[in-house]
C-alpha cells in the first residue's frame, strides 16, 4: 500500500519540524527545561577561570573576575561549597602574591597603615580553617604555608610545612616552590664553622631545585624567583574591568504547533 502526504499535511509537517530545530541544540550556557530556557551558573566558571588568572601571575585579574561573577563569595563561609572554598583560596592566595597591598573587599578590611597586614592576616585565618575542614587536602595545605611564608613571625611554620610536602612530592604549586625557595635564604641558627659552608651549599642547591620546579610547572616565569611576591606584582598590567555578571531573564519556549 503506498502512503501518500496532500500538499496541507506537508505544510503541517514541515512547520512542526521547524519549530523543534531551535529546541535541539541550546547554546552551553542555557538549558530548555518544561518550556523554558533557564540560564546555568556561572559563578564556577567563573571562579575557574580566576584561578587561571593567579596560575599565569595575575592576582589582581584573578580577584576582578571574582568580584564581577559574585561579589559575595568573600564573604561564603569555609566548607560552605567547593566552589567557594576555592573563591576563597584564590582570594588568600592572591593576597600572598601581592604582600597584602590589593583590595580584597572582605567585611571590615581597611585602607592606610596596616593594611596589608590585616589582609595577610585574613588570609592566614581563612586557608587555617579550610585546613582544618579538609586537613588530608595537600593543595591546601600547601596554599596556606604559601600564606603564612608572608608573615615573618610564621615562616618557620610555612618552611616545615613546605618541605615535608616536597619530601612527600605533594606542592602542589609553582609559586609554592618559589616561596620555599625564599624562606631557604633567610638566616640560619649559628652553627660551627666546620658545619656552616656544607650548611650553605647544600641550601643553595635546595633553592636551584625549587626554582627549577617552579619553572617547570608555571608559564609566569617571573614568580620564579628570589624577589618578594610584592615586587613581583608590581609589574602585572592593570587588572580589566569586568561588568557583574547579571542573569537574564528566562525567555518562553517557542510554541509547538
Amino acid at each position: 500500500m503506498r502512503l501518500s502526504l496532500r500538499p496541507r499535511h506537508l505544510a503541517i509537517t514541515a512547520l512542526f519540524l521547524g519549530a523543534l530545530v531551535p529546541t535541539l541544540e541550546p547554546t552551553p550556557a542555557e538549558a530548555c527545561i518544561h518550556g523554558m530556557y533557564k540560564q546555568v551558573d556561572p559563578v564556577p566558571q567563573g571562579v575557574a577561570e580566576a584561578e587561571r588568572f593567579l596560575d599565569q601571575g595575575r592576582p589582581r585579574a584573578a580577584v576582578a573576575k571574582l568580584k564581577s561573577v559574585d561579589p559575595s563569595l568573600i564573604s561564603r563561609k569555609p566548607g560552605a561549597s567547593p566552589t567557594s572554598d576555592l573563591a576563597l583560596r584564590v582570594f588568600a592566595r592572591a593576597a600572598a602574591r601581592t604582600g597584602g597591598e590589593l583590595t580584597l573587599g572582605f567585611e571590615g578590611e581597611t585602607d592606610g597603615e596596616g593594611a596589608a597586614g590585616k589582609r595577610l592576616e585574613w588570609a592566614a585565618a581563612t586557608m587555617r580553617e579550610l585546613a582544618q575542614k579538609q586537613p588530608s587536602d595537600a593543595g591546601i595545605t600547601t596554599d596556606l604555608a604559601e600564606v603564612l611564608a608572608q608573615d615573618p613571625t610564621k615562616r618557620e611554620e610555612a618552611k616545615r610545612a613546605l618541605a615535608e610536602l616536597e619530601t612527600a612530592d605533594l606542592v602542589g604549586t609553582a609559586h609554592a616552590y618559589a616561596a620555599l625557595a625564599r624562606l631557604r635564604t633567610t638566616a640560619q641558627p649559628a652553627q660551627p664553622a666546620y658545619l656552616a659552608a656544607a650548611r650553605s651549599a647544600l641550601d643553595q642547591g635546595r633553592i636551584a631545585i625549587d626554582l627549577a620546579r617552579c619553572e617547570r610547572m608555571t608559564k609566569d616565569k617571573a614568580s620564579c624567583s628570589l624577589a618578594e611576591p610584592r615586587e613581583i606584582s608590581a609589574n602585572e598590567p592593570p587588572a580589566p574591568v569586568m561588568q557583574p555578571f547579571r542573569q537574564p531573564k528566562a525567555i518562553p519556549h517557542p510554541p509547538v504547533i
